[in-house]
């Protein structure tokens, strides 16, 4: 569980509701509590500028208002001596702004795009004339990002959703990223609970080693320190974007050998969203394995069941709190598979039923010398007999009567399946058994985000993160 806050404390006025008050109390009493552990983050973004009047020259204390479209909650910033203007801690969405300035016709500036951790900056020049007249401005986001010292690749949900993924992870689609690759998944498909085969990568021909990859959610560590791997595994539909840095880090990165792998959390906006979705694989559609129909051993039981749902937008508690005016925005994601498919395809050596009540006159083993094997057969002595020079009694016809078999091995061999194919020739039990024995898997994740925005510069959000796995059988 995380919360994470742009400031370090949250301006709370006094409002006529007593409840408003008593939240407002609530989240500074919180935040005052874990502020000493609050540290910088790494995923929110700045747009700004500088604005310029027709002859080129500054224009100072223009009133700049940032808006997001998916909320709707505003930022306002004044120009500098120098004309120029900053809006930081912005979550990746789209923003429009409009600057305002005595002498000047109001500017309206189109929609800016922001991903994850970017910096963009847009120069504008006003017109002369009335405040009450607008001027619209429709420009193109830069494409480059010229002032952070970073370099990588941004995937958005929109291609989360358009592309196939076989663990239904982020981790998927970083290996789209020039200069990454990602080694394929070991012990079977990987799924979200696979932290091994989904952090199996090398950037820039670096990575896969302990703490070699740095891994992270909204600008919080999500990195195993013991192993280097990625430690929470969240859900495609619960992610927003992922960006994959993979040389010149800033201050705001931690450094490592390999890159650096930064996902940020969908969170709600003004008008209710959710999905759901639903994977299903199942045994009649797939080919047996070549062992099992050269063994005659039927198709090995394969299921996988992985569904889930999302849904955000703002807080809203009729004729008492309605988030889009209060900037309260909630975003919530499940995502639970059952699993069912093959522990093993390969084969075991186990003794026969005959074996197993001590008779051993049927059985063998063999020797092969220059090509020629030779069967022969078993001899059972009896331990009670041994001499001080080592000889023993021989059980009569290789029996072994019951009396004298130990309940500990009958409790053993009770556990262990009887053979289901004839033995490969080599002994009696030799690869005597085919295993086509299934694990069972449980797995459920949940991410719950509370977004808050006080005022114009405190801005608050609270993130809950669980995966829960249960293997039931091997």
């Amino acid at each position: 569980m995380e919360l994470h806050y742009d400031q370090m404390w949250p301006s709370c006025r006094l409002q006529s509701a007593l409840s408003s008050f008593h939240l407002c109390l609530l989240f500074a009493l919180v935040l005052g509590l874990i502020a000493p552990w609050i540290h910088a983050q790494g995923t929110t973004s700045a747009i700004g500028g500088k604005v310029f009047d027709p002859s080129g020259e500054s224009v100072r204390d223009a009133l700049v208002t940032v808006t997001s479209e998916e909320t709707g909650v505003q930022w306002t910033a004044k120009t500098n001596a120098t004309g120029n203007w900053q809006v930081n801690a912005l979550i990746a969405g789209h923003y429009r702004f409009n600057v305002q300035a005595s002498g000047f016709e109001m500017l309206q500036h189109s929609s800016v795009e922001l991903q994850i951790s970017d910096q963009k900056f847009l120069d504008v020049t006003l017109a002369v004339g009335s405040t009450s007249d607008t001027v619209t401005v429709n420009a193109e986001t830069p494409l480059i990002d010229t002032t952070a010292s970073v370099s990588g690749t941004t995937l958005s949900n929109e291609d989360f959703e358009e592309l196939p993924s076989q663990s239904n992870s982020p981790m998927d689609f970083v290996r789209l990223a020039p200069g990454v690759f990602m080694s394929p998944p070991s012990g079977g498909a990987a799924l979200l609970w696979s932290n091994n085969s989904l952090s199996a990568i090398v950037t820039n021909g670096s990575g896969s080693g302990t703490n070699a990859m740095n891994y992270m959610i909204d600008g919080g560590t999500n990195t195993i320190v013991s192993s280097g791997q990625e430690a929470f595994v969240p859900p495609t539909a619960a992610i927003g974007e992922l960006r994959v840095l993979t040389n010149a880090y800033d201050a705001a990165i931690e450094r490592t050998a390999a890159g650096t792998i930064n996902m940020t959390v969908k969170n709600g906006g003004k008008q209710f969203h959710g999905s759901l979705y639903e994977r299903n694989i199942n045994s009649f559609l797939n080919a047996n394995y070549y062992q099992n129909n050269l063994n005659h051993v039927p198709t090995p039981t394969v299921h996988l069941n992985d569904w889930g749902g999302s849904v955000g937008g703002p807080v809203w508690i009729p004729k008492y709190w309605d988030g889009r005016k209060k900037g309260t925005f909630f975003f919530f994601n499940y995502d639970g598979i059952h699993n069912t498919s093959p522990a093993a395809t390969g084969y075991l050596s186990l003794p026969t039923q005959d074996e197993r009540n001590g008779d051993f006159s049927k059985s063998y083993t063999t020797n092969t010398i220059n090509g020629v094997t030779t069967k022969y057969s078993l001899s059972i002595y009896d331990p009670k007999t041994a001499t001080p020079t080592g000889n023993r009694t021989q059980f009569q016809n290789a029996t072994i009567t019951p009396d004298r078999i130990s309940p500990i091995a009958k409790a053993i061999l009770a556990q262990l399946p009887l053979p289901n194919k004839a033995s490969d020739g080599a002994n009696t039990d030799s690869n005597n058994y085919v295993i086509n024995q299934p694990k069972i898997d449980r797995f459920s994740s949940y991410i719950a985000r509370a977004d808050q925005a006080w005022n114009n510069n405190h801005h608050s959000y609270f993130e809950y993160r669980y995966n829960h796995h249960q293997r039931a059988r091997w």
